[in-house]
């Protein structure tokens, strides 16, 4: 097997700008083994804690074992990095991967079936990242409601921080057609309108194929799976899509927006409409509401202004600097 490690590193460095990644490649390329190990060394080296993911409850320990294991084919620095770890399991539902010298926790391993119960104890090793191998199932056995469950248990970790999810899969399966197109040392992106990104990359041992149109294969891969809405909506990856830090002193208000029950001065800056809470219900501008018109007093957004905010929806040009308040502006950019 070739080592791909490289160009799993420029993939790697792509997906930091996305809070959703899918990236898939052939079988035995590497890309479970690289992402494994880029994990473990930054839990390791520089404390940057992560989750796990898996389907279901009974897959939670062969998932923790398979992380420490060392194999034959590793280098002698991959097999000092696992000797180095060990797993701590507190009952079954509570599995961790810890630094054996210390017992410092690096990475938790979560069942997307079980979010309801996580979801009582929160983040409990304050993990900013996830990895999930195999999201797109080759054999399609998904959980009961999945990208629901997926959906919740991100928001259960995440409580309106920055968290980053990495999905994996192999593109080799029958299911997966769409995707035995690439070859050569590179990769091709596509970011989805939810603002997911997906990955696709062939190591340079396989065969070239003809590639088919970018949106509609992915599309294609997708829409019989659990995570066919991910495509268009994905209510996980609106903290990229819609939060942008930005410092909005001085920059003009234009009027305030009603969002369901709360209300934003909608002010411009660097080319970017930002909703900003802050105050706003204070904000002596003038008022206009999102809602329908048996749930406010206030008017509708005129057309030339609805034209506006739909012409900067669609450019992804509509944002928020208070991350708890991108849900606003997803709820809105659905609508507009």
């Amino acid at each position: 097997m070739k080592n791909n490690d490289d160009i799993f590193n420029r993939i790697y460095q792509k997906t930091q700008n996305y809070g959703l990644s899918f990236i898939s490649s052939n079988g035995g390329t590497g890309k479970t083994t690289f992402f494994m190990f880029k994990f473990l060394r930054d839990a390791l080296k520089k404390n940057i804690t992560f989750h796990i993911f898996c389907r279901y409850a009974n897959q939670m320990d062969k998932v923790a074992e398979r992380w420490i294991t060392s194999l034959d084919h590793y280098s002698a620095r991959k097999k000092r990095l696992l000797d180095a770890l060990d797993i701590k399991k507190e009952d079954d539902k509570f599995i961790f991967i810890t630094e054996k010298r210390t017992g410092r926790k690096l990475a938790q391993i979560l069942n997307v079936n079980g979010q309801a119960f996580y979801k009582q104890f929160g983040n409990l090793i304050e993990a900013r990242r996830a990895i999930f191998d195999e999201i797109l199932a080759e054999n399609g056995d998904y959980c009961p409601d999945e990208i629901n469950k997926f959906n919740r248990l991100i928001f259960s970790m995440a409580r309106s921080n920055p968290y980053q999810v990495i999905g994996l899969y192999n593109n080799t399966s029958p299911n997966f057609d769409y995707f035995k197109y690439y070859g050569g040392q590179s990769f091709s992106t596509h970011v989805a309108p939810s603002g997911a990104l997906f990955v696709f990359f062939t190591a340079k041992q396989y065969q070239t194929q003809s590639p088919p149109t970018l949106n509609s294969s992915v599309q294609n891969v997708i829409k019989n799976t659990e995570y066919s809405s991910v495509y268009n909506l994905n209510t996980f990856t609106h903290y990229p899509v819609f939060f942008k830090k930005e410092n909005l002193k001085n920059t003009p208000v234009h009027f305030v927006l009603e969002i369901q029950n709360k209300f934003f001065k909608v002010r411009t800056c660097r080319g970017i409409i930002f909703f900003d809470s802050h105050n706003a219900h204070k904000s002596k501008k003038p008022r206009v509401s999102s809602n329908i018109f048996s749930r406010t007093e206030y008017p509708q957004i005129p057309s030339g202004v609805y034209s506006m905010l739909q012409e900067a929806k669609n450019l992804a040009k509509i944002k928020t600097t208070d991350i708890n308040d991108t849900i606003f502006v997803k709820i809105f950019c659905e609508n507009v």
